[in-house]
């Protein structure tokens, strides 16, 4: 080799460790610390377990490999939690509010929401499959297949609070159908409502895949006391439903069941409200943001964490297990899209769900 080129091989490979010595100097290091995930749910319930599933492999993936804390800051429809990271939590990375967005909150200005989730450092977000709405077999009168609920009288919808997206999603896709229902909120959980239906005393509700496939399945619909009517679909770029491979051939999707009563798809102003709240809500249930002012340096850390561990092969398995579902997840772009998205709604949207919600509050 001439001595041009040496010296050529020797300023690439100082120029290579300089750039990893760089690398290693802006990544924030975790050794001895301990994170705390901050959810606005009880322990035991979906987003608890969705977090502690999850907190191992953001510590195998972070610089030091922290202790990941799950701390249960419960109140004002989850609002507590995210105000709390909002307001009081140190920009030091070691606080984060996992699974606390609040899309209708930030659309309709809702009375005790006080942070901003634009001004939140995004990690990453993600949701556990999907929406689901399940409904009592022993209704009146019975039902056998999805189509049959167009027939039910007197149909009592379980919910937790009129501004629960959850809760807007399943009466938006009743009101999309047509069906003829009565919402009835302030039932504290699905573990709640479970027992509730198998004694008759409600006849369904909206959860996600991960009650379907733990809870609700094996007791209920396994059992041909209940049917998953449909899922709630997540759309495109250009609002077209997309298929959600994480439900069966039997488990049709909410625009199908539409379809096979009317014989074309679903429109109206429902319609445009529930793909509003599938596109904000659909693949964010579970958002991981950092105190508002949080070093860039941290920030870029947690992200790379978030986006190692969402793709460590063995977090999948492990989400199956403990969930009975995989999750699906929004990239960082989009996410931020998505804040914004709720921040700053289309005026439109922000007054039908603002009248929607106070129509379930009367």
């Amino acid at each position: 080799m001439s001595l041009q080129g040496t010296v050529k091989v020797a300023a690439v490979a100082t120029l290579v460790a300089v750039l990893t010595i760089v690398s290693h100097a802006d990544a924030a290091d975790f050794s001895g610390k301990t994170i705390k995930l901050i959810i606005g749910q009880s322990p035991g319930g979906g987003t608890d377990t969705l977090a502690r599933t999850w907190s191992p492999f953001l510590t195998k993936h972070i610089p030091g490999h922290p202790t990941v804390v799950i701390e249960a800051q419960t109140g004002a429809g989850g609002m507590q939690a995210v105000n709390f990271v909002y307001e009081k939590a140190r920009p030091d990375g070691l606080t984060l509010a996992w699974g606390g967005f609040n899309p209708v909150g930030m659309a309709t200005g809702a009375q005790g929401l006080r942070a901003d989730f634009t001004k939140f450092e995004f990690i990453g977000a993600g949701s556990s499959g999907g929406r689901v709405q399940i409904t009592r077999t022993g209704v009146n009168p019975p039902i056998k297949t999805p189509t049959d609920i167009m027939k039910v009288e007197g149909l009592k919808q379980a919910g937790f609070r009129p501004t629960e997206s959850l809760d807007i999603v399943g009466r938006l896709g009743f009101d999309v159908m047509g069906v003829k229902y009565r919402y009835v909120p302030g039932y504290q959980g699905a573990a709640k409502i479970l027992p509730a239906m198998l004694q008759g005393e409600i006849d369904g509700m909206t959860t996600g895949i991960t009650s379907l496939r733990t809870a609700f399945g094996p007791q209920m619909v396994d059992q041909g006391k209940a049917l998953a009517l449909w899922y709630f679909p997540f759309f495109d770029i250009n609002g077209n439903p997309v298929k959600n491979a994480d439900f069966r051939d039997d488990e049709p999707a909410l625009h199908e069941v539409y379809k096979k009563v009317y014989g074309k798809d679903p429109s109206g102003e429902h319609w445009e409200a529930l793909k509003w709240m599938q596109t904000v809500s659909g693949k964010t249930s579970m958002t991981v943001v950092a105190p508002p002012k949080t070093p860039k340096d941290i920030v870029d850390t947690l992200r790379k964490a978030y986006e190692a561990a969402k793709a460590d092969p063995q977090l999948s398995p492990a989400l199956v297990k403990s969930t009975g579902s995989d999750m699906v997840y929004v990239t960082i772009p989009e996410g931020l899209k998505i804040m914004q998205m709720a921040q700053n709604p289309d005026p439109k949207i922000a007054k039908f769900l603002t009248d929607y919600i106070a129509a379930a509050e009367q």
